[in-house]
């Protein structure tokens, strides 16, 4: 809006009619609140989109989290069995005088 300002404020000084910079001085204040207007809710919607955006990686990471947990709970059982198994192959050995 500076560079719209900018050019209101020449075209202002090279018009000779006042009716003339009248209009085009109203005309270019609306144009700047609309511009403003516009400005204000593509930066609401920005933070409500890093918002959401913020809120889908936490979400995104807690499931990878989770995910993770659940694979090492997994490799916990599976090395539970390996070592009972190995504790009754030993005692298998053992009794058999291998």
């Amino acid at each position: 809006d500076g560079l719209l300002l900018k050019f209101l404020e020449n075209l202002k000084k090279t018009l000779k009619d006042k009716n003339t910079i009248d209009y085009v001085e109203t005309g270019g204040n609306l144009i700047i609140e609309e511009i403003k207007k516009l400005y204000k809710i593509i930066e609401t919607s920005q933070r409500g989109k890093d918002a959401v955006s913020k809120k889908e990686s936490q979400k995104g990471n807690e499931k990878k989290i989770d995910n993770f947990k659940k694979r090492l709970d997994r490799i916990r059982i599976i090395k539970n069995i390996c070592m009972t198994n190995l504790e009754r192959s030993r005692k298998i050995h053992s009794i058999t005088g291998g």
